[in-house]
């Protein structure tokens, strides 16, 4: 459990250096590997408690072209910057987990609201990119931006790839 405690701080609390690329993969990889633990539960419990889910992730996201333009680049870029406004105005004083916890929260429910089960698997990968903002942040706006884009993009493009590859 150390060992996986130690990766998470790495990959995403630690101070910036020079390995903003392979920083922004382990972010990902963090993201996706949660995404998939909460969504698993999330749906383990909507089984246990006899909850039908049906419809609760139909959302026409599009095909093809559609899909990657929309879901793999528009989307975490325009996300990614109204996360660091958010971000922005929360307290500085808070630890960076703290506030990267509340915007994942947030962001979770506001894609809940698209989908009410995409609040499962939103609201960790925001956690992850929120750690990325703040921790890359203390190096440039740039920086920031793309600790936490990338991960989202590469998030965007494993939950997208059936629809690009539909088209």
């Amino acid at each position: 459990m150390a060992k996986v405690g130690r990766f998470f701080r790495d990959a995403l609390l630690a101070d910036p250096d020079g390995r903003l690329l392979w920083r922004s993969f382990l972010a990902f990889l963090v993201s996706l590997a949660g995404a998939l633990a909460c969504v698993a539960l999330g749906l383990a419990v909507l089984e246990l408690a006899g909850l039908p889910r049906d419809g609760m992730d139909q959302v026409d996201a599009g095909t093809g072209w559609r899909a990657f333009i929309g879901g793999v680049l528009f989307a975490p870029v325009v996300e990614t910057l109204l996360l660091g406004g958010m971000l922005a105005l929360m307290p500085g004083r808070w630890s960076i987990p703290s506030r990267a916890l509340l915007a994942g929260l947030l962001w979770g429910l506001l894609h809940g609201l698209v989908a009410p089960i995409w609040f499962i698997g939103t609201w960790f990968p925001f956690f992850v990119f929120s750690c990325c903002w703040m921790t890359w942040r203390r190096r440039s706006f740039r920086h920031a931006f793309a600790a936490a884009a990338l991960p989202h993009a590469l998030q965007n493009l494993v939950a997208f790839w059936p629809d690009i590859l539909a088209g």
